[in-house]
């Protein structure tokens, strides 16, 4: 990994913590920020977010 990034590409790429969805068609991480950007199928990114999964719930 000499560029420090990793790229993943499909019709869905799903990012899932817990109860937490992400949903889009592409990812790009930089492994030496650790940032992350998730691109749309079109549109927009999708995104289920659980309440429940705040801190301090």
């Amino acid at each position: 990994m000499t560029a420090q990034q990793f790229v993943l590409e499909g019709k869905q790429v799903v990012l899932k913590e817990n109860e937490n969805v992400f949903v889009g068609c592409k990812l790009t991480v930089n492994m030496a920020t650790s940032q992350a950007k998730l691109d749309a199928c079109g549109e927009r990114v999708q995104i289920r977010l659980n309440p429940q999964s705040r801190p301090g719930n």
